[in-house]
């Protein structure tokens, strides 16, 4: 009797496809049915049990029941991310309005958080829909994220990266996503799993000259290997706990 596959969801932008490379090149594929997503995708997949090992929007954690972290790795930074951005064709101060992501709510809670603690803007946010980022007017801006914000390069006279900003404010890097598995992946393919995982981050220059032609003008190989941070470390740990209490300290007020 052929042994059921477990379903792990990735997310499907740029800087997730080392983690793709290092779990195609392991053994531990042959145990894996493996779909590309978007982060909310990914965490929709997670809640609805289609899928027991995910990479999910940080702040969707709390809405995961019978999940678990697992491995040291996930998509961080420490400064300018370059494809977590607000976009505008006029100052922050100015926009009347602030369209946010449908992709991610992490990215969408970041940019609350530092609309009142960084910026000091007061804009009203507003959710969208697939095609969002393609017509706004000048009165507002955009939270753009993953490979669309990369491509987004020179197409607006302002551009706000969230990650820096973050780093500005707290001293602290960003953690954006982290993995987590069911009570169905056992330790064994769990240790498998953080060996593909690790395996890939150390592909990352054969994986940025994979993909160089889909991005051009953009310097992949800088965005993968210094924009872009794997390990979750203690530093980054204190991060993920001080964007919780942020949030919840907003929610309070709000409530």
């Amino acid at each position: 009797m052929t042994e059921l596959k477990i379903s792990l969801s990735a997310v499907e932008y740029l800087n997730t496809k080392p983690f793709l490379a290092g779990l195609s090149a392991h053994d531990v594929r042959k145990k894996l049915l493996i779909t590309q997503d978007s982060p909310a995708q990914c965490s929709y997949k997670l809640r609805s049990g289609l899928a027991d090992i995910g990479i999910v929007p940080l702040a969707d954690l709390s809405e995961l029941q019978g999940f678990r972290r697992i491995t040291e790795w996930g998509i961080c930074s420490d400064g300018p991310v370059e494809s977590v951005l607000l976009v505008a064709h006029q100052p922050i101060e100015k926009l009347k309005r602030i369209l946010l992501d449908y992709q991610s709510k992490t990215s969408n809670q970041l940019m609350r958080i530092l609309a009142e603690d960084y910026f000091g803007c007061t804009s009203v946010f507003e959710e969208t829909g697939a095609g969002y980022e393609g017509s706004f007017d000048i009165s507002c801006g955009a939270v753009i994220i993953g490979d669309r914000a990369l491509k987004t390069r020179g197409r607006f006279a302002y551009q706000y990266d969230l990650s820096e900003a973050w780093k500005q404010l707290t001293g602290l890097p960003f953690v954006f996503a982290v993995w987590v598995a069911s009570m169905r992946v056992n330790k064994e393919l769990e240790a498998e799993l953080d060996q593909a995982l690790q395996s890939g981050v150390k592909m990352v220059k054969e994986v940025a000259s994979e993909f160089m032609s889909d991005f051009p003008g953009i310097d992949i190989n800088h965005y993968l290997s210094n924009c872009i941070q794997y390990r979750i470390t203690e530093n980054h740990e204190s991060a993920i706990e001080l964007f919780f209490e942020k949030i919840q300290m907003k929610e309070g007020i709000l409530k």
